[in-house]
């Protein structure tokens, strides 16, 4: 940033490394609204070299940051871990033509329309997900589907959809039974 009211009032001085911009502020006059501008611009420069020097933890900026690390208020307010929501999902059973997809989501119904659009799920080639219906719905997460993909391994087609065969179907009818 440059002022054209800027004036050198002494010639002799050079720049000074160690005092940086405060060297200018002796040998530069401005205009008031000039002067002010200048001020804020070397108060900025200052304030960000110290924020991205290696020393950073021993300026003043490092000391009030750790400050603020320390104040129990920001200490209260930290955001609880994440849960893994793995375990905490419900495996479904979609149909789409005759491929049946066994997977697990904490909602079925939005990973249904998802699947729906086309987006996010590896299907058998040729089908048209626009199709796909929820079968049923069984309680457990990540474990329950892979036990059910061992399961039913033999019928693996592609990713998590397995050919249609009776003794999926029979297994996925006697989910609604014991629910009734």
């Amino acid at each position: 940033m440059s002022f054209e009211c800027a004036v050198r009032i002494d010639g002799d001085r050079g720049h000074n490394p160690k005092q940086g911009d405060t060297t200018y502020l002796r040998v530069l006059t401005f205009c008031e609204p000039h002067q002010e501008a200048f001020e804020e611009l070397v108060i900025h420069r200052q304030l960000l070299m110290e924020v991205t020097s290696a020393q950073v933890g021993r300026t003043e900026i490092g000391k009030m940051f750790a400050d603020l690390a320390r104040t129990p208020r920001l200490a209260a307010e930290t955001p609880p871990r994440r849960r893994d929501m793995r375990y905490e999902a419900t495996v479904y059973f979609f149909r789409c033509e005759r491929y049946i997809k066994i997977g697990y989501s904490i909602d079925p119904i939005k990973r249904l329309r998802a699947i729906r659009s086309g987006d996010g799920t590896k299907a058998p080639d040729g089908i048209n997900s626009a199709l796909t219906v929820l079968l049923n719905t069984e309680t457990g997460g990540f474990d329950r589907e892979r036990e059910l993909h061992a399961q039913f391994a033999h019928l693996r087609h592609t990713g998590e959809w397995f050919t249609e065969a009776p003794e999926l179907t029979e297994y996925i009818e006697s989910l609604s039974e014991a629910a009734a």
